[in-house]
C-alpha cells in the first residue's frame, strides 16, 4: 500500500466526518441532546459547551482504524458495496459499545437517546466509507478517463 493515498484518505475523510458529526451533535440535534441527557445534571455539559479537543482525537482515531480495515494495506481498487457496509457498521459498533456501556454504568442513560445516536452513527458511517471509497479508489484513475 502506498501511504500518501493511504493518508490523504484519512486525512480527508476525517475533516468530513468531523464537521458531519460536529454540525449534528452541535447543532441539528443539540437540543434532543442536552434536553435528555438533562437527567443527568451537573455531570452533563451542553453541547454549545462542551471541549471538541477530545472527540476530534477520538474522530481521528477511528477514521485512521476505519480507513485501515477498509483498504486492508491493499494496494487495489475498492469495493463501493463493502467500504460503504464496513463503514456503517464500524460506526454502529462504537457508538453501540459507547451508549450500551453508559446504559449499563450509569444512573440514568435514555434509550431515546440510545436508539437515536446508534442510527445516527451507522448512518454517518455509510457516509465515512463512501468517502473511502471515492478518496481511495483516486490513486487508480487512468490519466485518460480524466
Amino acid at each position: 500500500m502506498k501511504p500518501k493515498p493511504f493518508l490523504l484518505t484519512w486525512a480527508v475523510t476525517s475533516v468530513v466526518m468531523i464537521a458531519v458529526n460536529g454540525v449534528f451533535h452541535g447543532v441539528a440535534a443539540a437540543g434532543f441532546f442536552d434536553d435528555h441527557l438533562a437527567v443527568l445534571g451537573n455531570a452533563v455539559v451542553k453541547m454549545k459547551d462542551f471541549n471538541p479537543v477530545p472527540v476530534i482525537i477520538l474522530e481521528l482515531i477511528l477514521i485512521f482504524c476505519l480507513v485501515l480495515i477498509i483498504t486492508r494495506r491493499r494496494n487495489e481498487r475498492l469495493s463501493m458495496r463493502e467500504s460503504i457496509l464496513t463503514g456503517g457498521l464500524f460506526y454502529l459498533s462504537t457508538a453501540a459499545t459507547w451508549n450500551l456501556a453508559n446504559a449499563a454504568t450509569l444512573v440514568s442513560w435514555p434509550h431515546i437517546l440510545i436508539v437515536v445516536d446508534v442510527l445516527w452513527h451507522f448512518v454517518s458511517g455509510l457516509l465515512a466509507g463512501w468517502f473511502i471509497y471515492k478518496l481511495f479508489n483516486r490513486q487508480f484513475v487512468s490519466v485518460k478517463s480524466l
